[in-house]
């Protein structure tokens, strides 16, 4: 049977760069309305639930070294050619390491983001668009965990209008500072 993963790095100190965004208040409300039936399910003990100020989808990383003034200049250019993003999250998936809402913006971010790695070959990205919010504390059955988030739904649109460079101290989104926001016109 497949098991979870129990997470290994919150509050673990680290050097990033990460670029994000935040979500909306409206769906963050959405968000704790699930992870308050997802602690009181039989899963709850198992799983460490995203703080509502740490929510995030993360447009790219850069873990190794930091990124240069022209490397900004790159990032702002390409983004300038971007405007708000319709995104519409609709599914809860479980997978071995983490409960996410996945969402859908018809490629927007998968362009933006090879574009950039295109430029900045340094910066690392994620294949989906999506919002992390419970870990794991227990290997846990991944099939327990699937039977209980296939009696919960997601279904929002929002737009995503500005996006966030931030200097990422602490894991997961714990502890961090702005290096400049975007918005997407």
């Amino acid at each position: 049977m497949e098991k979870t993963r129990i997470v290994d790095f919150i509050g673990m100190s680290i050097d990033w760069q990460v670029i994000v965004a935040d979500p909306s208040d409206q769906l963050k409300i959405k968000i704790k309305n699930i992870l308050d039936t997802l602690c009181k399910s039989s899963i709850g003990k198992s799983i460490w639930v995203m703080p509502s100020g740490q929510l995030h989808f993360t447009l790219c990383t850069c873990k190794d070294e930091k990124l240069t003034k022209d490397e900004y200049k790159i990032i702002r250019e390409i983004l300038t050619k971007f405007r708000s993003i319709k995104v519409r999250f609709n599914e809860i998936e479980a997978s071995h390491d983490a409960i996410i809402i996945k969402g859908d913006d018809n490629g927007v971010f998968d362009s933006i983001r090879k574009e950039i790695a295109s430029l900045v070959p340094k910066i690392t990205f994620p294949n989906i668009v999506h919002c992390t919010i419970a870990r794991y504390t227990d290997e846990i059955e991944l099939h327990e965990i699937k039977k209980v988030i296939s009696k919960l739904s997601i279904n929002y649109e929002g737009e995503i209008s500005e996006l966030h460079l931030r200097n990422l101290h602490k894991l997961p989104m714990q502890e961090w500072e702005n290096i400049f926001e975007f918005k997407l016109l």
